[in-house]
C-alpha cells in the first residue's frame, strides 16, 4: 500500500472517498435492477403485453448475462484498468436502463437487463480492485463487507420504496432517472477516479491526466487461475453457499410458507427480510473478525457448516412457522455472509495483476448456481406434486434436498481449502 503524506496531497481523501461513493452507488443501482422486477413487473408486463412466462424470462436475463460476463469483465479490468472499465460499465448500465425504460417491443425490453448486467459486472470487478488499491490490505475483508452491505440496500429500495414511488411516478420515469444518474456517474468518474494513490501522486498538479494502465494480463493467464487449487476451491464454496441462498430467497422462500402453511405474502416475507438483513450486516462483521485475526480458512469452514445445518434443518425436521425456521434462515444468512472473507482469500491466492479475473471467476459461481438451482427446484417441485393441488411442506422438503446436497459439497470443499502461508507459519509457531 502506497502511503502519501496528506500535507503534500490534501485532496487525496476527497478523491478516494468520492470515487468509492460513486462506484458503490452505481453498483447499488445494478442490485436494484436485479430485484426490481418483483415490484415493477406488473406495470412492465401490462404496458408491453408480456405473459407471466415472458416476464420471468425477462427477469432471468440479468442473472445469465451477469454470470457469463464475469470472467471477461475481470480480464478487461485487469487489462485496461478499473477507471476505464468502471466508466464503460456506467455507460452500459445507462444504455440498458434507457432501453428498458423506452421499450415498446418485448425484444427491446429483453436487451435492457442484458446490458445492465454486462455493465454491472464491470462495476463489480472495478470496485473490488479499487478497494484493493485504495485501502490497506489488512482491512480488505472489512471494506468488502461494507461494500456488500451498502450494495444490498439496492434490493431493499427495489421493494417497498419503489412500490410507494409508483404512486407518483411511472416505471419508465424511475428507470430513466436511474439511467441518467449512471451517465452522470460516468462523467464524474472520468474526472475524479484514479487507479491508485501511486497514480494520483504521479499525476502531480494535473490531476485529470491519469490514464488507465494496461497490465500484462492475457487470456492465457486464465489457465493459471483454473490450475490454482485455492481459487477453484473458493469457486466451489461460494457456489454451494451463496448460490442456494440466492435461489431460495429470490424465488422459493415465500411460496414455501404461503403454499405449505397458508401464510400471507407479508407474513412469509418476514423470514426472508430478516435473513437479508443478517446477510447484509454479517458480511462486514465477518470481514472485520477475519481481518483482525488474520485468518480466512476457519471463517470459510464455519460459514459453510452454518449453511449445511440450515438446509438440513429445513429439509429433514418436521416444523411449523415460528422460531425453528427463523433460526434456520439465520444460519443460511450467515453462510452467505462469508462473501467478504471468500473474496479476500481469492485476492491472497493470486498475483495483483490477476486479482480482477480471479475475483470475477469466483463470483460467477454464485450466480451460475443461482440460475441453475432456481430452474431445477422448479422442475423438481412440478415433478413431485399434482398440478391441480397446492404443494405442501413434504413436497418442498424434497425440493430443498437439492440445496442441502450442494451445501454439503460446499462444506467438504471448505474443509479442503488449503491454509495460507501466513496461517501455516502461525500454526508452526504455536506448535
Amino acid at each position: 500500500m502506497i502511503r502519501i503524506p496528506l500535507s503534500r496531497y490534501p485532496h487525496l481523501p476527497i478523491y478516494k472517498w468520492s470515487a468509492y461513493t460513486l462506484l458503490v452507488l452505481v453498483f447499488m443501482i445494478g442490485v436494484y435492477h436485479r430485484f426490481a422486477p418483483a415490484t415493477l413487473g406488473s406495470p412492465i408486463s401490462r404496458d408491453l403485453a408480456l405473459s407471466t412466462g415472458m416476464l420471468g424470462a425477462l427477469a432471468s436475463m440479468h442473472f445469465w448475462a451477469y454470470t457469463i460476463a464475469q470472467v471477461p469483465a475481470g480480464h478487461l479490468v485487469d487489462r485496461h484498468g478499473l477507471r476505464a472499465s468502471a466508466i464503460a460499465g456506467c455507460v452500459l448500465m445507462a444504455t440498458g436502463g434507457l432501453m428498458l425504460a423506452t421499450a415498446t417491443q418485448p425484444w427491446q425490453a429483453f436487451c435492457g437487463p442484458v446490458l445492465v448486467a454486462l455493465g454491472m459486472s464491470l462495476i463489480f470487478v472495478s470496485l473490488m480492485k479499487y478497494n484493493l488499491a485504495w485501502f490497506p490490505p489488512r482491512h480488505f475483508s472489512l471494506v468488502t463487507g461494507i461494500t456488500i452491505l451498502l450494495a444490498s440496500l439496492g434490493s431493499v429500495l427495489a421493494e417497498s420504496p419503489t412500490a410507494y414511488a409508483l404512486r407518483f411516478l411511472d416505471w419508465r420515469q424511475i428507470l430513466g432517472g436511474l439511467s441518467a444518474f449512471c451517465l452522470l456517474t460516468a462523467l464524474a468518474l472520468l474526472l475524479i477516479c484514479h487507479e491508485s494513490p501511486r497514480a494520483l501522486r504521479r499525476a502531480g498538479a494535473n490531476l485529470h491526466t491519469v490514464t488507465s494502465p494496461r497490465s500484462g494480463v492475457r487470456w492465457s493467464d486464465f489457465s493459471h487461475i483454473l490450475r490454482n487449487r485455492r481459487v477453484l476451491t473458493l469457486f466451489l464454496v461460494i457456489s454451494a453457499t451463496s448460490g442456494p441462498l440466492y435461489a431460495f430467497l429470490g424465488l422459493w422462500a415465500i411460496p414455501l410458507f404461503t403454499d405449505s402453511f397458508g401464510l400471507s405474502v407479508l407474513e412469509a416475507s418476514h423470514y426472508a427480510t430478516v435473513a437479508l438483513l443478517v446477510y447484509s450486516l454479517g458480511a462486514p462483521f465477518l470481514g472485520l473478525l477475519s481481518d483482525r485475526s488474520g485468518v480466512r480458512r476457519p471463517f470459510i469452514i464455519v460459514s459453510a457448516l452454518c449453511g449445511t445445518l440450515g438446509w438440513a434443518g429445513l429439509t429433514l425436521a418436521p416444523w411449523t412457522p415460528g422460531w425453528w425456521p427463523m433460526l434456520m434462515f439465520l444460519l443460511l444468512a450467515l453462510s452467505g455472509a462469508s462473501l467478504a472473507v471468500i473474496f479476500t482469500a481469492t485476492r491472497e491466492s493470486v498475483s495483483r495483476s490477476r486479482m480482477g479475473t480471479a475475483t470475477a471467476f469466483v463470483n460467477a459461481g454464485a450466480f451460475l448456481f443461482t440460475a441453475i438451482l432456481q430452474y431445477l427446484m422448479g422442475v423438481t417441485l412440478g415433478f413431485f406434486h399434482n398440478d391441480t393441488s397446492t404443494p405442501g411442506l413434504q413436497e418442498y422438503q424434497l425440493v430443498l434436498m437439492l440445496p442441502m446436497v450442494c451445501s454439503a459439497i460446499g462444506l467438504a470443499a471448505a474443509w479442503s481449502f488449503p491454509k495460507s502461508h501466513d496461517e501455516e507459519i502461525r500454526d508452526s509457531a504455536r506448535g
